[in-house]
Protein backbone atom coordinates (compact mmCIF):
# COMPACT_ATOMS: atom_id res chain seq x y z
CA UNK A 1 0.00 0.00 0.00
CA UNK A 2 2.69 2.44 0.44
CA UNK A 3 4.62 1.85 -2.72
CA UNK A 4 3.84 5.35 -4.14
CA UNK A 5 4.97 7.19 -1.01
CA UNK A 6 8.62 7.50 -0.28
CA UNK A 7 9.66 6.27 2.99
CA UNK A 8 11.51 9.62 4.17
CA UNK A 9 7.40 10.87 4.14
CA UNK A 10 6.11 8.41 5.90
CA UNK A 11 9.02 8.72 8.63
CA UNK A 12 6.98 11.17 10.69
CA UNK A 13 4.24 9.07 11.50
CA UNK A 14 6.15 5.82 12.41
CA UNK A 15 6.36 7.09 15.99
CA UNK A 16 2.38 6.51 15.73
CA UNK A 17 2.89 2.99 14.89
CA UNK A 18 2.64 0.14 17.14
CA UNK A 19 4.45 -2.92 15.94
CA UNK A 20 2.52 -6.19 16.92
CA UNK A 21 3.73 -9.75 16.73
CA UNK A 22 1.72 -12.56 16.71
CA UNK A 23 2.30 -16.38 16.55
CA UNK A 24 0.22 -18.86 14.23
CA UNK A 25 -2.73 -19.52 15.28
CA UNK A 26 -3.06 -16.73 17.71
CA UNK A 27 -6.17 -14.46 17.75
CA UNK A 28 -4.89 -11.08 16.33
CA UNK A 29 -8.42 -8.94 16.87
CA UNK A 30 -11.62 -9.54 17.80
CA UNK A 31 -14.53 -7.23 17.81
CA UNK A 32 -14.06 -4.00 20.23
CA UNK A 33 -10.49 -5.16 20.63
CA UNK A 34 -9.27 -1.93 18.80
CA UNK A 35 -12.40 -0.19 17.06
CA UNK A 36 -10.24 2.94 16.77
CA UNK A 37 -7.17 1.51 15.08
CA UNK A 38 -6.19 0.01 11.42
CA UNK A 39 -4.14 -2.48 11.10
CA UNK A 40 -1.36 -2.90 8.42
CA UNK A 41 0.00 -6.32 7.94
CA UNK A 42 3.94 -5.93 7.65
CA UNK A 43 4.67 -9.60 7.59
CA UNK A 44 2.55 -12.95 7.64
CA UNK A 45 -1.15 -14.09 6.70
CA UNK A 46 -4.20 -13.31 8.86
CA UNK A 47 -7.67 -14.84 8.35
CA UNK A 48 -10.65 -12.68 9.03
CA UNK A 49 -13.59 -14.42 9.71
CA UNK A 50 -17.18 -14.31 11.52
CA UNK A 51 -17.52 -16.44 14.72
CA UNK A 52 -21.36 -17.65 15.20
CA UNK A 53 -22.87 -20.01 17.93
CA UNK A 54 -22.06 -23.57 18.50
CA UNK A 55 -18.53 -22.77 16.92
CA UNK A 56 -19.03 -22.05 13.29
CA UNK A 57 -16.82 -19.60 11.82
CA UNK A 58 -17.05 -18.21 8.16
CA UNK A 59 -13.95 -17.19 6.97
CA UNK A 60 -14.30 -13.52 4.86
CA UNK A 61 -10.84 -13.14 3.68
CA UNK A 62 -6.96 -13.83 4.32
CA UNK A 63 -4.82 -10.68 4.77
CA UNK A 64 -1.34 -10.75 3.62
CA UNK A 65 1.37 -8.39 3.64
CA UNK A 66 0.86 -4.74 2.53
CA UNK A 67 -2.97 -5.46 3.36
CA UNK A 68 -5.08 -3.11 5.43
CA UNK A 69 -7.96 -3.93 7.79
CA UNK A 70 -9.94 -1.30 10.28
CA UNK A 71 -10.40 -2.67 13.68
CA UNK A 72 -14.04 -1.21 14.45
CA UNK A 73 -15.45 -4.48 12.42
CA UNK A 74 -17.64 -7.27 13.73
CA UNK A 75 -15.46 -9.85 12.64
CA UNK A 76 -12.16 -11.85 14.01
CA UNK A 77 -8.71 -12.44 13.15
CA UNK A 78 -6.62 -15.21 13.25
CA UNK A 79 -2.65 -15.35 12.53
CA UNK A 80 -2.13 -17.93 9.68
CA UNK A 81 1.74 -17.72 10.33
CA UNK A 82 3.61 -15.60 12.23
CA UNK A 83 2.25 -11.96 11.98
CA UNK A 84 4.08 -8.75 12.17
CA UNK A 85 1.57 -6.03 12.48
CA UNK A 86 1.67 -1.92 12.79
CA UNK A 87 -1.19 -0.73 14.64
CA UNK A 88 -2.23 2.81 13.59
CA UNK A 89 -4.34 5.24 15.01
CA UNK A 90 -7.53 5.89 12.83
CA UNK A 91 -6.84 9.87 14.00
CA UNK A 92 -3.31 9.21 12.70
CA UNK A 93 -4.06 7.37 9.31
CA UNK A 94 -6.68 10.06 8.08
CA UNK A 95 -3.80 13.02 8.45
CA UNK A 96 -1.45 10.94 6.87
CA UNK A 97 -4.33 9.86 4.17
CA UNK A 98 -4.08 14.10 3.73
CA UNK A 99 -1.08 14.23 3.99
CA UNK A 100 0.23 12.02 1.53
CA UNK A 101 -2.35 11.85 -1.60
CA UNK A 102 -0.03 8.91 -2.92
CA UNK A 103 -2.08 6.50 -0.12
CA UNK A 104 -4.91 6.75 -1.56
CA UNK A 105 -4.21 4.94 -4.75
CA UNK A 106 -2.63 2.06 -2.63
CA UNK A 107 -5.49 2.08 -0.65
CA UNK A 108 -8.17 1.49 -3.25
CA UNK A 109 -6.01 -1.03 -4.37
CA UNK A 110 -6.15 -2.98 -1.32
CA UNK A 111 -10.19 -2.42 -0.66
CA UNK A 112 -10.77 -3.14 -4.41
CA UNK A 113 -9.02 -6.51 -3.78
CA UNK A 114 -11.00 -7.13 -0.68
CA UNK A 115 -14.17 -6.39 -2.54
CA UNK A 116 -13.20 -8.92 -5.15
CA UNK A 117 -12.74 -11.19 -2.74
CA UNK A 118 -16.39 -10.72 -0.95
CA UNK A 119 -17.84 -10.61 -4.66
CA UNK A 120 -15.73 -14.24 -4.71
CA UNK A 121 -17.09 -15.29 -1.71
CA UNK A 122 -20.51 -14.47 -2.38
CA UNK A 123 -20.79 -15.87 -6.01
CA UNK A 124 -20.03 -19.35 -4.33
CA UNK A 125 -22.24 -19.67 -1.80
CA UNK A 126 -25.15 -18.37 -3.91
CA UNK A 127 -23.94 -20.33 -7.77
CA UNK A 128 -21.96 -23.09 -6.22
CA UNK A 129 -23.23 -26.33 -4.54
CA UNK A 130 -21.59 -27.70 -1.66
CA UNK A 131 -19.24 -29.85 -3.32
CA UNK A 132 -17.92 -27.59 -5.93
CA UNK A 133 -17.03 -25.17 -2.49
CA UNK A 134 -15.46 -27.67 -0.66
CA UNK A 135 -13.25 -28.41 -4.26
CA UNK A 136 -12.66 -24.98 -4.68
CA UNK A 137 -11.74 -24.41 -1.11
CA UNK A 138 -9.18 -27.11 -1.17
CA UNK A 139 -7.61 -25.60 -4.31
CA UNK A 140 -7.38 -22.46 -2.72
CA UNK A 141 -5.23 -23.77 0.00
CA UNK A 142 -3.33 -25.99 -2.03
CA UNK A 143 -2.39 -22.54 -3.90
CA UNK A 144 -1.28 -20.90 -0.59
CA UNK A 145 1.26 -23.64 0.38
CA UNK A 146 -0.22 -24.32 3.78
CA UNK A 147 0.72 -27.45 5.60
CA UNK A 148 -1.38 -29.05 8.37
CA UNK A 149 -1.11 -31.94 10.57
CA UNK A 150 -4.97 -32.59 11.11
CA UNK A 151 -6.46 -35.19 8.42
CA UNK A 152 -10.16 -34.41 7.31
CA UNK A 153 -12.02 -37.64 6.68
CA UNK A 154 -14.91 -37.15 3.42
CA UNK A 155 -16.95 -40.20 3.70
Amino acid sequence: MFGVVQPKEIKKYRKYFQELIFNKKDIVFYPGKYPNSIFLILDGKVRVFLNYNLGKEFTLTVLESGDVYSGHTRAFGQAITDVKIALIPIEVFRAMLTDLPGLVFGLVNVLGDALKGSIDVIEGLVFDEAGMRLIALLQEWSRDGETTDEVFLLG
